[in-house]
């Protein structure tokens, strides 16, 4: 029973990073909303770039990844 609760125990923290990078890129979406910016017109890959570069600095900040 042990070695099955090992097999799954990588799934947490698979589950933390994805749910810091959508958080980062919400970030970024709040940002450019605050910023006045249509969040529409922003190409999506350039959102995704800049919740990349929000995670990174999480990451470095001590954020659990």
């Amino acid at each position: 029973m042990a070695t099955e609760a090992n097999s799954f125990s990588h799934i947490g923290a698979v589950c933390v990073r994805v749910l810091a990078r959508q958080s980062a890129i919400k970030a970024v979406k709040s940002e450019l909303q605050r910023r006045g910016e249509r969040v529409h017109s922003v190409h999506l890959p350039m959102i995704w770039l800049s919740g990349a570069a929000h995670f990174a600095t999480l990451n470095a900040k001590g954020a659990p990844h």
